[in-house]
């Protein structure tokens, strides 16, 4: 019997001293983790966190790549690895142009709801980015971005511990990867590194040696005369100069897939590529007049909006895919961090696309603001009216709230959408339709006037005044060309235009209460103006002579505006809309004109 409590005595001890060495190493390992000694996040499998590099190519069309369908030789690095990943066939951005597009990746949120949509906006301080969540969780952050209005006070890429940045064409694709690896180099484990190529950003300059590379026997030759500049808007330019675009802009293609392929051979050499998740995006598309336009930020066709999406990470999904279902780019950051393990508390509205990968089963978008198969973007350039679409799998429809045009297509029977549906009976165009009503903005509740023309020459001169004891709540113009003041009254009674025909130029007014007629009076100095002004749907009135006009009378877009539009024929239209509050601008920024000059110079600004 002593024997036997000796033993059991002798296990109690031995018991004892093995819990107090667990909580012992229990204690280290805590004391190591505030230290900042071991990595503070795990991936969804377990297994240490991958190090992220994200890839963002400026302006880079997913059909200028091979691996998408390319007939040149522009993407053999871009091409190895979707011949090793998962590359996704429909992905698409929420605006065509850089900074909001750069705001909804960084934060999974649509550009109405964080509020980043023109050149003087700030990303609010609530919204948190990729880069603080993945910081918090242990992650060093690192990005190389010279595009201007993303960096610095505009806070849209807040949250990296280091920035490299140059004013636009002062680094190509060969300096930006040399200060990728210094960076990568001289980082703690794990990172995550943002990399931004311009070169795809017009105008398309490659090194000389990168046109041969690409160049076909049916090019032009690219040393010949350049030819006419930009055409006039909906112009195209001599084919013969659309295909020397194409050729540059293939050529810069080549170039910044030669460089993606050295910071892989990097990767490489130094062990890392094989605990490293790579993504390969764009942040917008880009145009060839396809619609009348080149480059991006006019319009929210496909060829603008849609982008490559290719990840790259065999250790975490091994066998490759091409998943055809639709995605977009409020989808990253939660896949991101659903790979990574790191913990996030904000609201997104994007999902994880690991489910998508792994069981080709798509989660769901329970709460959600549109349904996880819609691609929402947006466009409040101010070159152009605001523009609002929803992309799906085979329709999509845009909208043009300052205009109330409507455009609808079935994107599989017409891929180029060329044929507007939208005056045809439809029950999908009815559901799209009613999707897009949830946007805020996409229906705003006012007076327009609109003018067109293009005789500089010829001064318009307008007058608008409400009735009564009526008051202006809002006026505001929404597109930016030509030369066109605004003079409204102190006591907010009337309003002065004075403008002279330089494309298309509105000016939105409301009024309170809502329902209060309106005095206009219009009057031309010149003789290109017809001698009327179209009001409503179907009115009419004369130059030179006040008319009063109430909400039924001034109901519709008028039947001519089109036709003076696309034209660019001379002509006054007013109307009104019924729909939601006019949106109001966030938190802005004024710009120096250093950077007005620089915005000028890419064709952004006036």
């Amino acid at each position: 019997m002593v024997d036997c409590r000796d033993r059991a005595w002798a296990l109690t001890r031995s018991v004892r001293e093995m819990i107090k060495r667990f909580v012992l190493l229990e204690l280290v390992w805590v004391v190591m983790l505030l230290a900042g000694l071991v990595p503070v996040s795990c991936s969804r499998t377990g297994e240490a966190a991958p190090n992220v590099v994200l890839i963002v190519v400026d302006a880079l069309r997913p059909d200028y790549l091979g691996c998408y369908g390319s007939v040149r030789p522009t993407s053999p690095h871009i091409d190895q690895l979707a011949g090793r990943g998962i590359l996704f066939e429909k992905a698409f951005a929420h605006a065509s142009w850089t900074k909001p597009s750069f705001a909804s990746f960084l934060t999974s949120l649509y550009p109405f709801q964080h509020g980043v949509v023109d050149w003087e906006s700030v990303m609010p301080d609530t919204i948190s980015t990729l880069p603080e969540v993945l910081r918090q969780n242990g992650y060093s952050t690192l990005a190389i971005i010279s595009m201007l209005g993303l960096t610095g006070d505009f806070k849209v890429t807040k949250g990296f511990d280091k920035l490299s940045g140059a004013p636009m064409r002062e680094a190509d694709a060969a300096r930006i990867t040399d200060t990728a690896i210094d960076l990568i180099e001289n980082s703690p484990k794990p990172f995550f590194i943002l990399i931004h190529y311009e070169d795809t950003h017009w105008p398309y300059r490659p090194p000389p040696e990168y046109l041969d590379l690409v160049r076909r026997e049916d090019d032009p030759n690219p040393f010949a005369s350049q030819g006419t500049g930009r055409a006039q808007r909906g112009e195209r330019p001599p084919e013969e100069y659309v295909s020397r675009e194409k050729l540059f802009y293939a050529a810069c293609v080549r170039f910044v897939d030669d460089e993606i392929g050295r910071l892989v051979e990097f990767l490489d050499k130094t062990n890392l590529r094989s605990e490293t998740m790579i993504i390969i995006t764009a942040d917008h598309g880009e145009a060839f007049w396809e619609h009348g336009e080149r480059a991006h930020g006019f319009n929210l066709y496909d060829e603008a909006i849609r982008v490559p999406l290719i990840i790259h990470y065999p250790a975490r999904f091994h066998k490759a895919r091409r998943i055809d279902s639709l995605v977009r780019h409020i989808d990253l950051m939660p896949t991101v961090l659903d790979i990574t393990g790191a913990g996030d508390s904000g609201h997104r509205e994007g999902l994880s696309l690991v489910g998508l990968i792994d069981k080709a089963k798509r989660t769901p978008g329970d709460g959600k603001f549109l349904p996880p198969d819609c691609a929402l973007s947006e466009l409040s350039l101010r070159r152009v009216p605001d523009l609002k679409s929803i992309r799906m799998d085979t329709r999509k429809i845009i909208v043009e709230p300052a205009t109330s045009v409507v455009e609808l297509y079935d994107v599989i029977d017409d891929p180029g959408e060329t044929t507007n549906l939208w005056a045809e009976s439809s029950g999908w165009g009815d559901t799209l339709f009613n999707l897009m009503s949830k946007v805020p903005g996409a229906s705003l509740n006012g007076w327009r006037i609109a003018l067109t023309g293009a005789d500089t020459t010829t001064k318009i001169t307008a007058r608008v005044r409400t009735v009564g004891d009526a008051r202006l709540s809002v006026v505001r113009r929404v597109t930016a060309p030509g030369d066109l003041a605004l003079k409204v009254a102190a006591d907010g009674s009337s309003f002065d235009i004075e403008a002279r025909l330089a494309g298309l130029q509105i000016v939105l007014f409301d009024t309170e209460p809502r329902d209060a007629r309106i005095t206009l009076e219009v009057n031309v100095q010149g003789k290109s103006l017809p001698g009327v002004v179209y009001t409503g749907k179907g009115g009419r009135s004369s130059l030179g002579a006040a008319v009063t006009l109430d909400l039924g009378q001034g109901l519709g877009l008028p039947e001519t505006f089109k036709e003076f539009r696309d034209s660019a024929r001379p002509g006054v239209h007013v109307w009104w809309l019924p729909g939601g509050a006019m949106a109001k601008a966030g938190k802005q920024m004024t710009l120096t004109p250093e950077e007005k000059k620089r915005l000028r110079a890419l064709g952004y600004i006036q």
